[in-house]
């Protein structure tokens, strides 16, 4: 992981801050602002999401502790401490996010992001046919409090699990559920984010017990 600038010029200038309709928007924006700045910060992300925005700030590291990225020493510690703060906030209804400036600054090079983006562009494009602003009931108030329940354990179970194989990837798609339904406010991706935190918790509660 690298530092960054996170006052980089032009974020957002062809997207509403804070507004993307489909997940193929949010990264072609992320792709965009590090091949400009040669790299991408979680301050980037968010100045791009806007100060308001939690959605992408979970889906984001969520997307990233998918792809082979999360195989590099440190960064699931540092996305399980990002997404754990973002949540807390989430949960006890902070209105802007506040990050430490040590994971502000925390960046990956467009390079590394490059080849990122190459393993999650066929995913963006499969979710964007099926996932759009669905019962938003289901995104308000309370479902933010419960998602962010979920983020914040999920999260801070990250770091001193980061040695157990694919408790990453499993994390990552948990965490990207929730992130995503919260950014395009889709009330049915919220139901299946709880049903895989379900599917995950009952099969881990199997092989400790097993």
């Amino acid at each position: 992981m690298a530092t960054a600038n996170p006052d980089s010029r032009g974020i957002g200038e062809a997207q509403d801050k804070g507004h993307f309709d489909t997940l193929g928007e949010l990264l072609d924006a992320v792709e965009e602002e590090a091949e400009d700045s040669g790299s991408m910060s979680i301050g980037q992300i968010q100045s791009m999401a806007g100060p308001r925005s939690y959605g992408p700030l979970l889906l984001l590291p969520g997307l990233v502790a998918i792809t082979p990225i999360s195989g590099i020493p440190t960064v699931p510690s540092i996305i399980g401490a990002i997404v754990a703060i973002v949540s807390a906030q989430l949960l006890f209804g902070r209105r802007r996010v506040w990050l430490p400036a040590r994971l502000r600054d925390a960046a990956l090079e467009q390079e590394k992001l490059a080849r990122g983006m190459r393993f999650a562009r066929p995913i963006a494009r499969a979710v964007d046919r099926v996932v759009h602003r669905r019962l938003p009931a289901l995104t308000g108030r309370l479902a933010l409090r419960v998602a962010a329940a979920v983020c914040l354990l999920v999260g801070a179970s990250m770091p001193p699990l980061e040695i157990v194989p694919f408790m990453a990837t499993s994390a990552g798609i948990i965490i990207a559920f929730y992130g995503l339904a919260l950014t395009v406010h889709d009330g049915v991706l919220i139901i299946a984010a709880h049903a895989i935190t379900a599917a995950v918790a009952i099969g881990g509660l199997a092989v400790v017990g097993g």
